[in-house]
């Protein structure tokens, strides 16, 4: 089954697309969220392009486990995305992905120009791969 992570932020999307087999999950793109319509459009384009059967959405939690405003806007972003796609979408917590991933390019000696280009599709692989193995162990 192929999957999407979507690491969703207020500037950019970072998108990682799993291989069909699940084994491999490879950054894919970033997006500019100029608009949430937009967005919808570009994600829906991909999961026809890329025959995407399920969606995994970063879910951000605040440190105290509250919803932020970044929280209630990706619980928006998927309300709207369901209503365009009939295929499952799960949502994963996703505290710290984007630092764990910004962090992860720093050590591979990565510049800091390069790693704003990949940091949110990088995140997005984290996130799918943290859902992917999680069921493993269900």
């Amino acid at each position: 089954m192929r999957y999407l992570g979507i690491d969703y932020g207020q500037k950019r999307i970072g998108l990682a697309l799993s291989s069909v087999d699940e084994e491999v999950v490879t950054p894919y793109k970033t997006l500019k969220n100029s608009s949430r319509q937009k967005a919808i459009t570009e994600v829906i384009n991909i999961v026809k392009q890329e025959k995407v059967e399920a969606i995994v959405v970063g879910l951000p939690i605040g440190l105290q486990g509250e919803e932020t405003l970044t929280t209630r806007q990706v619980r928006n972003f998927v309300a709207d995305l369901r209503k365009k796609v009939s295929i499952p979408i799960y949502l994963m917590d996703e505290s710290y992905s984007s630092y764990e991933a910004e962090s992860k390019l720093r050590e591979l000696g990565m510049s800091s120009k390069k790693i704003k280009k990949i940091v949110d599709q990088v995140a997005a692989q984290d996130i799918l791969i943290t859902y992917l193995r999680s069921r493993t162990h269900d």
